[in-house]
């Protein structure tokens, strides 16, 4: 910069008295010759115009001249910066820059006008780097993406733990309640439930029990009733409802006791009332079918329980058919045989 300056004063003073001297010998010229002639009007004019011609071309040649020192110092310092850029551009080890740094490196190279001053010839060094740098960023760009997986996917699997240990132990609280309620149920001894007296969860544990809905008319309510039925052994569903609502009843009547229910051969419910066993045989008509266990089945009632046993048939078409061995009725009209063998 201070050869610059330098450079123009010296160029200044220069201009300067070449002008002047310039000026100096036109003036003397025109002196020599104004000597000789008369002083008219139209010379003095001329003289003015001349010297005002000289001052201004004066002035035009020092802009011209410092123009042009301008734009060439201009580029010196551009060609200077470019240069050093360029070098700390081939000096940086890419090795340990973060993507960042990589980042700016490059937008300060590529896609940028360099005067060939500045390159200097190292074109190909600059664009070798320059691609290397891309590499590295491009690099550590997928290394950033595969970690950003990484911790989605950790962050996924952890997620997925924490669920299927809450799923757990929620299926551990559910399993504990569910236990609960088939206690509260005693499902084990219990056949049959009347739906009117279940909640929802009840119901859905009792159909996953294998427990099916039915309706069925009930001797105690002497109406029809929606229930969930688990028949036991080979028994029908309308077979272990008609056993339990049987029981249901007898459990009304005062003075009976000692209800049983039985799955050998004797009778399917007997009863104690006034120190007297009595029972009863529900039918659904699949004994019809097998006459020689009927036979031997009346016998054995009649034997163990003269006059002391009848059938509840689970529907009216079926009475004429049991008469022909023994007292029977239909599911209505328990209540009246039952008064009428116990003579209550």
């Amino acid at each position: 910069m201070e050869d610059h300056e330098k450079l123009q004063k010296s160029i200044k003073i220069t201009v300067n008295v070449v002008l002047m001297g310039a000026i100096f010998l036109f003036s003397y010229q025109t002196y020599n010759l104004l000597k000789n002639l008369k002083y008219t009007h139209a010379y003095i004019v001329a003289g003015i115009v001349a010297v005002v011609a000289i001052f201004y071309y004066n002035y035009r040649i020092h802009k011209k001249i410092f123009d042009i020192l301008d734009r060439m110092e201009m580029k010196r310092d551009r060609i200077s910066r470019e240069k050093c850029t360029i070098r700390e551009f081939l000096k940086k080890d890419l090795t340990y820059m973060s993507s960042e740094e990589l980042s700016k490196l490059i937008n300060t190279i590529d896609g940028r006008y360099f005067l060939k001053e500045s390159t200097s010839g190292q074109e190909d060094n600059i664009q070798a780097h320059l691609e290397k740098a891309k590499r590295a960023l491009e690099l550590q760009n997928y290394e950033k993406r595969i970690n950003t997986l990484e911790y989605k996917k950790g962050a996924l699997e952890q997620e997925i733990k924490d669920i299927e240990e809450q799923k757990y132990e929620e299926s551990l609280n559910e399993e504990v309640k569910q236990r609960r309620i088939k206690t509260s149920l005693d499902i084990y001894k219990n056949h049959v439930y009347p739906i009117s007296s279940l909640n929802t969860e009840q119901r859905t544990i009792l159909k996953e029990e294998g427990y099916k809905q039915i309706n069925e008319y009930d001797i105690t309510e002497k109406k029809i009733i929606t229930a969930l039925v688990n028949p036991p052994m080979e028994h029908s569903k309308t077979h272990t409802f008609l056993v339990w609502s049987t029981k249901k009843y007898l459990k009304t009547i005062e003075n009976i006791e000692k209800i049983q229910e039985h799955e050998t051969r004797d009778a399917d419910i007997t009863f104690k009332y006034v120190n007297r066993i009595y029972a009863i045989e529900i039918e659904t008509g699949n004994l019809l079918k097998k006459q020689k266990q009927l036979t031997e089945k009346i016998n054995y009632l009649n034997k163990k329980y003269p006059k002391r046993w009848f059938f509840i048939v689970s529907n009216r078409n079926l009475q004429t058919q049991y008469k022909k061995y023994g007292i029977s009725t239909q599911r209505n009209r328990v209540s009246e045989i039952i008064q009428k063998i116990l003579k209550i």
